[in-house]
């Protein structure tokens, strides 16, 4: 098996929790136990060490942290709205 640094799939996800939080925080315990429900499988079918996913914990968690001060700094979603997403 090759294994892969950081785990992509615990990045994604948990880049992903900071924002569903700051929409729907009523839900926060459902958001973290997704998240680490997908950092385990990923141990569980034996495609990522544990370093592996907790570095992908971090990054995700640096990266939608950082989502969303672009958020409230510069109106990002507005501007994606207006001209990305037309």
């Amino acid at each position: 098996i090759d294994y892969s640094f950081p785990s992509l799939h615990t990045a994604i996800i948990f880049a992903m929790i900071p924002i569903l939080d700051n929409t729907f925080s009523h839900h926060k315990r459902l958001w973290i136990f997704i998240g680490v429900m997908v950092g385990l499988s990923r141990l569980y079918l034996g495609v990522h060490y544990f370093s592996d996913v907790i570095y992908g914990v971090l990054i995700g968690l640096v990266i939608g942290e950082g989502i969303l001060l672009l958020e409230k700094r510069y109106g990002w979603f507005k501007y994606l709205e207006k001209y990305i997403w037309k």
